[in-house]
C-alpha cells in the first residue's frame, strides 16, 4: 500500500467495513483513488473510475454509492492495490461476498503484480 500509486477502493454498503479513514490517508499521501461502478451486463461487471474528493457520488439501483457516470474511467491494469469487501475469506484468498460475482470477475483482470486486500469485520 505504501508504494502503490493507484488504489482501488470500494464505497461501503450495508455491513461492509467503511474505508473513509483509508481513503483520507490515501489522499493525504498523494495516491490516485479509483472506485467501482456496477453494470448489469451481461455478465454483470465493474468498471473503475476516478474517485475525486469533490466528486458527487450517485446511488446505484442496488442501493450503494458509486462515482458518477461522467467520472473518468481508469484501466484495471493501472491499479496497484485493490481493496475488496467480503463477508469471509479463507486462507487461500477465496471470498464470499454478496453473491453477484462482480469482484470475482474484476480480480482476474488485474495485472499480476497488483495486490488484492480482502476487507472484512
Amino acid at each position: 500500500m505504501r508504494s502503490a500509486e493507484v488504489v482501488g477502493v470500494y464505497l461501503a454498503f450495508g455491513t461492509e467495513v467503511d474505508l473513509a479513514d483509508v481513503i483520507t490517508e490515501a489522499r493525504a499521501t498523494g495516491k490516485r483513488l479509483v472506485a467501482p461502478r456496477c453494470h448489469a451486463g451481461p455478465p454483470p461487471h465493474l468498471t473503475l473510475h476516478e474517485l475525486r474528493e469533490d466528486s458527487e457520488l450517485v446511488r446505484h439501483a442496488l442501493g450503494h454509492l458509486e462515482p458518477p457516470a461522467d467520472a473518468p474511467q481508469v484501466s484495471v491494469g493501472a491499479v496497484d492495490v485493490l481493496l475488496v469487501p467480503g463477508l469471509v475469506f479463507d486462507e487461500r484468498g477465496y471470498r464470499l461476498g454478496f453473491g453477484l460475482g462482480y469482484y470475482d470477475r474484476l480480480i482476474p483482470r488485474l495485472r499480476t503484480a497488483a495486490g488484492v486486500v480482502g476487507v472484512t469485520l
